[in-house]
């Protein structure tokens, strides 16, 4: 039998535009092509799962600039793809990650599957000395690996990136930097008066140590690249640090209160995400003063968000209008909530207290996904009415989604939609459940069931409804 490597070249080469025509989509309008899948760090995502089978294939791709726009040189491999990948999209735009692979299901607390500090150190520091030459082109840089020393810095990064930066991330497991700007990555040059535009800007991921010391080293050019990024939706997320205590105002304070005076000050962005950040008692007993300010829609990630940041974070900040999406955390006792139309509760642990969230919310959209303590009682919660609107949870929910969620059954969920159908008419704080979403990995629903729901919701999106519905035809 022969093999796939005795096949001709033009042949295996015709196999790999295959593959890439079946990565990329056509834009109508200009017949430019885009990726569909950006998961870089997927191995099965083209065009490293195909450079990856052996020296031929990754020869013969080699030669084909726009196979390599984008893609990621992962650590962990044992042959990992040459430095020259970064020549081979020629003077195409690109997007590269550098990350680990074995890091990808790794905490703070275990780093034991990836390199060792000093091998990431000379490893990671190999490749941004390589990728510095094509920076002006690069459209997105981002860093995932163990150790903050091993990757350069913010400041680094938005000297030499070309305007028409797209995405940047700075991410890593360890923070073992000395407490200054430089602390972080190798040593490469850095202007001091070169403006920072990237009005192209969608993405931006660093640490909160970071986002700190630049707001107050760079605060002019550091909010002014926020501000240029307007035009487009630009995301936000602050990560991996603790505050430990007040320290000092000046300008190299990196105290809780500090940290939200700088969030206070930030230009609308379209989302800002908050992920592991935690603060020790004594940061959160003074000097906390209640800004207030306007947020935009905010997501709280990650296991280490933990509950005392929180409820700092509320006590310092209206929830923003738009939306607020917990994921994999719990939250706060005391969080206000009122003024958030859309509320997304993702994974949270087995052991949540749905109520802290729910009493006070008065938004109309909320979502429920792969949260294991989402059953009955929690179901039971939002169908208690009493005649203060205070006493009550979620009441003027409209839009009901749950997804992925298999402790619940759908009698309790009829109850829910009854008392609110029934106290909607009676009181101006309650509302009808008008659409019911159940989709993913849940309960299955019968045909009685389903009929009951369509029959007193406005609208239903079930899993199971299109078997129902060919069952009854």
């Amino acid at each position: 039998m022969a093999n796939i490597h005795d096949l001709p070249i033009e042949l295996l080469a015709l196999i790999m535009d295959i593959l890439y025509m079946n990565s990329t989509r056509k834009y109508s309008l200009t017949g430019v092509r885009y990726w569909v899948d950006n998961d870089l760090s997927d191995p099965s995502v083209f065009p490293c799962s195909a450079a990856n089978v052996c020296q031929l294939w990754r020869h013969i791709m080699a030669a084909v600039p726009h196979y390599w726009t984008q893609f990621a040189l992962d650590l962990a491999l044992k042959e990992p793809l040459p430095l020259d990948a970064l020549l081979w999209s020629k003077v195409l735009p690109f997007k590269v990650l550098i990350f680990d692979s074995r890091l990808q299901f790794s905490n703070a607390q275990d780093n034991t599957d990836g390199l060792p500090k000093e091998q990431e150190r000379i490893a990671v520091g190999a490749i941004t000395k390589a990728l510095q030459p094509h920076l002006q082109r690069c459209e997105g840089l981002s860093y995932d690996v163990g150790y903050a020393s091993s990757i350069p810095t913010l400041v680094f990064a938005l000297e030499h990136c070309s305007e028409k930066l797209e995405r940047l991330e700075l991410d890593f497991l360890h923070d073992d930097r000395e407490p200054t700007l430089q602390g972080c990555g190798p040593r490469f040059p850095v202007s001091s008066s070169h403006s920072w535009s990237f009005p192209e800007l969608k993405h931006l991921s660093i640490d909160a140590k970071t986002f700190m010391i630049v707001a107050s080293q760079f605060s002019l050019r550091w909010y002014d690249l926020i501000a240029s990024s307007t035009s487009v939706a630009l995301t936000l997320e602050i990560s991996r640090h603790t505050f430990l205590g007040e320290t000092d105002d000046g300008p190299n304070a990196q105290s809780l209160s500090q940290f939200f005076h700088y969030l206070a000050e930030l230009p609308l962005v379209n989302i800002l995400t908050l992920r592991d950040l935690s603060a020790d008692p004594c940061a959160t007993k003074s000097n906390l003063v209640t800004l207030k300010q306007p947020l935009a829609a905010v997501h709280f990630e990650g296991t280490n968000l933990s509950r005392k940041f929180l409820s700092a974070f509320f006590k310092a900040f209206d929830l923003p209008e738009d939306e607020a999406t917990f994921v994999g955390c719990t939250f706060p006792s005391n969080s206000s909530m009122e003024s958030s139309w859309g509320l997304t509760l993702k994974s949270l642990p087995m052991n949540s207290r749905f109520e802290r969230c729910f009493q006070g919310w008065r938004g109309d959209e909320l979502t429920i996904d792969r949260c294991p303590g989402f059953n009955d009682d929690t179901l039971d919660i939002l169908a208690e009415i009493s005649g203060y609107e205070d006493c009550c949870y979620a009441s003027r929910v409209r839009s009901l989604t749950i997804l992925n969620c298999r402790n619940f059954s759908y009698q309790a969920l009829k109850e829910l939609v009854l008392q609110r159908k029934r106290m909607a008419p009676i009181l101006d704080f309650v509302e009808e459940i008008k659409m019911l979403t159940v989709r993913g990995k849940v309960p299955r629903i019968t045909k009685e069931e389903l009929e009951w729901f369509e029959g007193n919701v406005t609208t239903v999106h079930m899993s199971d409804i299109k078997r129902l519905r060919t069952e009854r035809s």
